[in-house]
């Protein structure tokens, strides 16, 4: 996934759970145009843990944004709407 971020220059950094970030952090964390958002990678069927939706929640109540992708188009039809918001409302590159 973190090909499609790479094409559309997007800044990003990569989780790996341990003891040291804590549980349910998000799998890739990035900056889109200025704005964070958290992408959570989940297979077909697979479910948010407990953990994770708290982070999400957090996540949320912060100000940024929180996606659950299940393949590359999910995560392209993300970055696609939010260049697509940030275009309408003058912000991004």
């Amino acid at each position: 996934m973190t090909k499609e971020l790479d094409k559309h220059n997007i800044y990003y950094a990569t989780q790996k759970a341990s003891a040291n970030t804590g549980r349910g952090v998000p799998d890739i964390i990035c900056c889109m145009d200025g704005e964070f958002v958290a992408i959570e990678i989940k297979k077909q069927g697979d479910k948010l843990r407990r953990s994770q939706l708290w982070q999400a929640d957090m996540i949320h109540r912060s100000g940024g944004e929180v996606h659950t992708v299940r393949s590359r188009e999910d995560l392209e039809n993300i970055i696609s709407s939010h260049k697509e918001k940030n275009h309408e409302t003058g912000r991004g590159n």
